[in-house]
């Protein structure tokens, strides 16, 4: 059986930029153990996707070699980007302006959940 973040890989592998929400392992925390981030992460990289994220708790990190600064959560990321991937639902995010602001939102959490306006930009994983 395939992981989840296998099967995340390849349904953005042919999106070029992609703006990951949360990295951390779980909702407000700044831990990164077992964050399913880091492998999605190196998969997407390795199948040549430009990749951004933001977590405010979490301000720079490393992945195989590959070193990353969390980006500003502003209108310009979300429109930059040709999906928005839900890792970790920090309770900081609003979650209706960054649907509203997105092309695509892949929520991995149902961090979306209660976002009923532009709700078919959304894909639940």
């Amino acid at each position: 059986m395939e992981e989840p973040q296998g099967k995340m890989a390849v349904a953005v592998q042919r999106l070029l930029n992609i703006l990951i929400l949360g990295v951390a392992y779980k909702a407000d925390v700044g831990d990164m153990r077992e964050s399913p981030a880091l492998d999605l992460i190196y998969l997407l990289r390795d199948k040549g996707s430009n990749l951004t994220y933001h977590d405010p708790y979490i301000p720079h990190l490393t992945v195989d070699g590959l070193e990353m600064e969390s980006v500003s959560l502003d209108q310009e990321a979300l429109e930059a980007a040709d999906c928005v991937v839900i890792i970790a639902a920090h309770s900081s995010y609003d979650w209706n302006w960054v649907v509203n602001s997105s092309r695509l939102v892949i929520d991995t959490r149902n961090a979306t959940k209660n976002v009923a306006v532009y709700s078919a930009q959304i894909e639940k994983l």
